[in-house]
């Protein structure tokens, strides 16, 4: 599948993100280089390029964390980590 498809436009899927990285393009002098990058060159963009890769390690960091519960202790799975339930909430 391309990338058009997949979020439906020709241009950069992070145009509209507002990305402060991206600022430097969106001046007037400019503009024909946002023209050319963002809508149809942002594949090779370096930014677009840093976007996915951070994209991609957000992804792959958002794993559950198991957490068991034992005769009013908890143990998290991930951190390892082993105390005392305490009464949170009103």
């Amino acid at each position: 599948m391309s990338d058009e498809m997949d979020h439906g436009s020709p241009s950069c899927p992070y145009l509209e993100a507002g990305d402060l990285r991206c600022g430097h393009r969106f001046t007037l002098p400019r503009m024909d280089q946002a023209f050319g990058v963002c809508m149809s060159g942002w594949r090779s963009c370096p930014i677009y390029l840093m976007l996915t890769r951070e994209q991609a390690q957000r992804e792959n960091h958002s794993h559950a964390i198991q957490v068991t519960v034992r005769h009013g202790e908890y143990l998290a799975g991930r951190v390892g980590t082993v105390g005392p339930l305490r009464p949170t909430g009103s």
